[in-house]
């Protein structure tokens, strides 16, 4: 199985860098973010150094941790957080004690969490004489190349503007089977980019689509309603007609989250898909809405109405019993926000249906988007699914 580009954030440590000259009336620690302008790498992935330098020019600094956490600062419409913590906890064996006026260099790279953002970092230590030491930084990175050379554009439907992305294959031979990437409540077009490029590299053409009230997209979210299943039906029409596409070679969908729901119920209008992938989804909403309590079930109500008949309808455990195409649920035993055992009940009644379908259960499924071993799983069974197998 492929290792996936999409991996854990790495930490490294450099060195101890020599002694500067400092006033001696500077008595305090000190956290940079280096270089001053930071962009993704064109893979999106984060790569900075954090320098922790002791200040004081007679007294040994204790570095005890550093927290990080990431500010969304893109434009585009989500409906969930627009923060993420930065996992720095495998930082604290690296720490060791900084001596009077040096510093100790880090080098960090992780997966970009958002296309603009904020980083914030902070330092906690103490003194040789035991006093508390507080600091902390903040720098912005951009999207990079990458973001530059993929582009967003829109198409209408109905009188509004949908946002979508269409990324080519990357590797020969021309044209390539074709991908529709759906993403999920804490998405948008735009932050799939990072998985997207993936599947790019790999060698498919990928059409991502923001659902309406998401990203740069008109309208309203309306939890897998009329709207966002025909968002994706035009979306999958423009990636069929697509030169870069050929469709004799395999067309597969992948849904995340509510786009899992989504993808679900479109998958059995289109037989002629040859795989479907189906992440963290929300395949039964009475069972969702329990799981997350009454602000859950608010919010489904002002999505979809108080009507039975449209809970009914974005429910794929109910209206998508049959799929002709090979499905693959992929779900977290941890995802709270779409229990586990609703993705094995609709895996069921899949079976029941005749469907062709294999249930993994993955650690890191919950993601808004497929990274390590989620994306890997996902990436082997389309290939293992797709009319030609595509060149390593």
């Amino acid at each position: 199985m492929r290792k996936s580009a999409l991996a854990p954030a790495l930490v490294t440590t450099l060195l101890l860098l020599a002694p500067a000259a400092f006033a001696a009336s500077v008595k305090h620690a000190k956290i940079d973010i280096r270089p001053a302008n930071l962009s993704a790498t064109p893979d999106f992935r984060w790569m900075f150094s954090i320098v922790l330098t002791n200040e004081d020019p007679s007294i040994g600094l204790y570095p005890d941790s550093i927290t990080g956490f990431a500010e969304d600062l893109d434009t585009g419409k989500v409906d969930g957080p627009r923060s993420a913590s930065i996992p720095l906890t495998h930082f604290t064996r690296l720490l060791h004690p900084i001596s009077a006026g040096t510093s100790q260099q880090f080098n960090y790279s992780g997966n970009a969490y958002f296309e603009h953002a904020r980083v914030n970092l902070k330092l906690y230590a103490h003194t040789g004489d035991n006093h508390k030491v507080e600091a902390q930084t903040s720098a912005e990175i951009g999207g990079g190349q990458s973001a530059d050379q993929y582009a967003s554009q829109t198409f209408e439907l109905d009188g509004r503007k949908i946002e979508y992305v269409f990324l080519r294959g990357a590797k020969p031979p021309a044209p390539w089977p074709g991908l529709l990437l759906v993403h999920g409540e804490m998405g948008n077009a735009r932050r799939m980019l990072p998985f997207a490029r993936q599947l790019a590299v790999v060698g498919y053409s990928v059409m991502v689509v923001s659902l309406p009230g998401y990203g740069t997209s008109d309208g309203t979210p309306d939890l897998m309603g009329p709207a966002s299943a025909a968002a994706i039906e035009r979306a999958y029409q423009m990636l069929c007609s697509n030169v870069e596409v050929d469709t004799s070679k395999g067309l597969t969908a992948w849904g995340i989250s509510l786009g899992a729901g989504l993808v679900a119920r479109f998958a059995t209008r289109h037989p002629e898909l040859k795989a479907v992938v189906l992440q963290g989804g929300l395949y039964d909403l009475w069972a969702v809405a329990r799981a997350r309590g009454a602000e859950g079930t608010k919010a489904f109500v002002s999505a979809a109405g108080k009507d039975s008949t449209a809970w009914r309808d974005r429910s794929a455990a109910k209206t998508a019993t049959r799929i002709a195409s090979p499905v693959l649920i992929l779900h977290s035993e941890r995802d709270a926000a779409a229990p586990i055992a609703q993705a094995k009940s609709y895996a069921d009644v899949l079976r029941q249906g005749g469907s062709p379908v294999e249930l993994k259960t993955i650690d890191g499924a919950e993601r808004p988007r497929p990274l390590g071993q989620t994306a890997d799983v996902g990436i082997d069974f389309i290939e293992r699914k797709v009319a030609v197998r595509i060149p390593k």
